[in-house]
């Protein structure tokens, strides 16, 4: 499992440190290229924002589950998610 964050590598490590039991790799992409690859840009008037998303990909690369949120807010059950994982394993 990987979590792509735009936050740069140092708060990323903070972070770490503060919740060491997160169960997944954490990256950076501050420059936005995995964001602005995977078409999860969302404009505001001042500045960009990545969309919150949840995507399950195959080892083929192939995705087979994605929640793609509409607000910060708007995020699946984690049962939920893990639930998908398990169908898809």
């Amino acid at each position: 499992m990987l979590a792509i964050s735009t936050d740069p590598l140092e708060r990323l490590i903070e972070g770490r440190k503060r919740y060491p039991e997160l169960p997944c790799r954490l990256a950076s992409d501050a420059e936005y290229k995995a964001i602005r690859a995977l078409d999860l840009i969302h404009r505001t008037a001042r500045k960009l924002l990545a969309v919150p998303a949840n995507v399950l990909v195959d080892k083929d690369g192939i995705v087979k589950w994605a929640h793609y949120a509409t607000i910060v807010a708007d995020r699946p059950d984690p049962n939920d998610v893990l639930e998908k994982v398990r169908q898809l394993a």
